[in-house]
């Protein structure tokens, strides 16, 4: 009798998966770590060992073997930023980032490299890669979303950072990262909650606007 066992993807099939994943409009808001990512913290938690091969797969395999086409080089290097920022790769995250700062149409590498700085933290540091990209387009949808997930955040604080934030219309960045700051310090969980939704939205967002700009599709 013959026994059936599971097929077992290749990195290949794991990181289509994982991108069309991420690419998917009904999860850009979704929090639940168990189906999306190893880590949603503002500050990474060590990489999942479930992705321990992701750096060496996505920097060293031609962008064509994980992506349909390439018609941006920079924002395909961009993207994989991206990748290993979302999986906690911060130190390949940033090799990557820092390979082409200022380049690109719209900087989408050193929006990254603005998150991971965020989320490492080095505040300071995270405003100045924030003042470098100016204004994104993605500000316009997080703005709205951010939002809607304060008005629903039961801490008291919630209005006052909804206001402080810009939202809905007016994304302050900035502001943003003061709101990380304060959490990092603070002991208001629903607060938290509300800003690990918000940056997780935002880098979603941010990695659906990178893969096309990577791939024009």
């Amino acid at each position: 009798m013959e026994i059936w066992k599971p097929a077992i993807m290749t990195h290949r099939e794991q990181l289509a998966q994982r991108i069309a994943w991420l690419l998917t409009d009904d999860h850009v808001a979704t929090t639940d770590a168990a189906i999306a990512l190893p880590s949603l913290e503002l500050v990474p938690l060590p990489p999942h060992a479930d992705w321990h091969w992701l750096p060496g797969f996505v920097t060293s395999a031609p962008a064509t073997d994980w992506l349909p086409r390439v018609v941006s080089d920079i924002d395909e290097i961009a993207l994989r930023a991206g990748l290993l920022l979302l999986h906690d790769f911060i130190e390949e995250s940033h090799e990557q980032s820092q390979r082409i700062e200022g380049k690109g149409e719209y900087q989408l590498g050193d929006y990254w490299h603005a998150i991971l700085h965020r989320r490492e933290p080095d505040f300071a540091n995270a405003k100045y890669w924030f003042r470098q990209i100016g204004h994104q387009s993605v500000f316009d949808e997080l703005g709205c979303r951010a939002d809607a997930i304060l008005r629903s955040c039961a801490s008291h604080q919630a209005d006052r950072w909804r206001t402080k934030l810009g939202c809905p219309t007016d994304w302050n960045p900035f502001a943003f990262v003061d709101l990380c700051q304060s959490c990092e310090s603070g002991d208001d969980s629903d607060l938290t909650t509300a800003a690990r939704q918000i940056q997780f939205a935002e880098m979603l967002l941010l990695f659906r606007q990178t893969h096309g700009q990577a791939t024009g599709i």
